[in-house]
Order: structure tokens, then C-alpha cells, then sequence
């Protein structure tokens, strides 16, 4: 059985979420790209797209996944744990 979050504790990560300065990428990947990735460092998908997102930017990804935690370390972007 899943836990559930408390309504309090929820709306106070909401709040502080609110607080951060977010910003929405646009830019498309094609599918063939995505699927491209995620097979090369065998990811779901999803996790594929945040590794070409953390790849484009530049920037680290955070991962505690394992398979995505190897994965931005062998593409060579940094892993904040």
C-alpha cells in the first residue's frame, strides 16, 4: 500500500515549490531522439528526457535512480545527489 500525504504537509511543499525560480523548457526532442537515448543508456523514456534536458542546459540532473544516476554520469552531466 502507497503512503499518503497529509493535506497540511502537501500544501506546504506547494508553497515552497511556488517559491522557486522555474522555468519551463519548450524546445521539442524529436521521438526517434528520445528513443535513441534511452536505448543507448538503457532508460525509460522519461528518464531519457531529463537526461537530454540536463545535457542541452548544461546543467546537473538530480538523481537518486540508479539507472539514471550512471547514466548522466557516463553522458558526463553532473548528478546532484
Amino acid at each position: 500500500m502507497g503512503r499518503k500525504l497529509a493535506t497540511e504537509s502537501a500544501l506546504e511543499i506547494i508553497a515552497e515549490a511556488e517559491k522557486l525560480p522555474l522555468s519551463v523548457d519548450y524546445t521539442a526532442t524529436a521521438t526517434a531522439e528520445n528513443m535513441a537515448l534511452a536505448l543507448r543508456f538503457g532508460l525509460s523514456s522519461y528518464d531519457a528526457a531529463y537526461l537530454d534536458l540536463a545535457m542541452r542546459l548544461g546543467l546537473p540532473i538530480a538523481a537518486k535512480d540508479g539507472a539514471l544516476h550512471a547514466a548522466a554520469l557516463r553522458a558526463g552531466v553532473g548528478v546532484v545527489a
